[in-house]
């Protein structure tokens, strides 16, 4: 229960973050329309925008990153960056506490909405399994790139690869092989 509320807490902080960004954007892209057509054609209602001063991407960066909650982001993206911290999406490098290299790379969609793919993640995931991770488009979102086609035979996913060696698809038959090597 705490994990979930803990996770919650998070998220809400999170949307509070990109709410305003949000807010900074749009009120971005309504004085970029005003400077681009003058500020004196056009009818406002309210204060003048002419002195307004709209935030860079710089100082909207450093505005996140000043909160807890953009702290606990950018903490996040760095522990990724070297195979640590909580699961993500957009980790390609998972080592939990180990200091030993992958032995496994799962190929995954890109999307990480695919159930067959997500089984073979919470696997590698509940045994601590070191793994690089390698994206691949769904054939829903375009044709899957040539090398990941010459690799995997009809370009099924998920597919993982074992020691860089040896490659095993159908996410029942992973399972197994990931019990049978990682026990």
């Amino acid at each position: 229960v705490a994990t979930v509320v803990y996770g919650l807490r998070i998220h809400t902080r999170r949307h509070r973050a990109v709410t305003t960004i949000m807010a900074l954007l749009t009120g971005l892209v309504i004085w970029i329309t005003l400077l681009h057509h003058g500020c004196e054609s056009m009818s406002v209602v309210g204060p003048s925008l002419a002195n307004v001063q709209v935030p860079n991407w710089t100082d909207l960066r450093t505005g996140v990153l000043s909160t807890e909650t953009g702290a606990q982001l950018e903490e996040g993206r760095d522990l990724r960056c070297v195979g640590r911290g909580p699961t993500h999406v957009d980790a390609t490098l998972r080592l939990f506490d180990t200091d030993k290299d992958a032995r496994v790379t799962l190929y995954r969609d890109s999307a990480a909405w695919c159930p067959y793919c997500q089984k073979v993640w919470i696997a590698l995931e509940e045994k601590c399994i070191a793994y690089n991770v390698k994206t691949v488009p769904l054939n829903a979102y375009g044709d899957k790139p040539a090398w990941f086609s010459r690799l995997v035979d009809g370009g099924q996913l998920p597919a993982i690869e074992i020691d860089n060696n040896e490659l095993v698809t159908e996410s029942i038959d992973i399972i197994k092989r990931l019990d049978d090597d990682f026990p």
